[in-house]
């Protein structure tokens, strides 16, 4: 169970840590957030 806590915990912390870099990379880059919107 710790074993499954601790990976649960670092996949969390990967997933926040690329969401928070793609926020800022959107906040910094309007462009590259129009190039994703046309993609999704």
């Amino acid at each position: 169970m710790t074993e499954f806590a601790s990976r649960a915990l670092a996949a969390f912390g990967a997933i926040a840590i690329t969401a928070s870099l793609l926020v800022s990379s959107f906040a910094t880059a309007p462009q590259v957030h129009s190039f994703a919107g046309v993609l999704a």
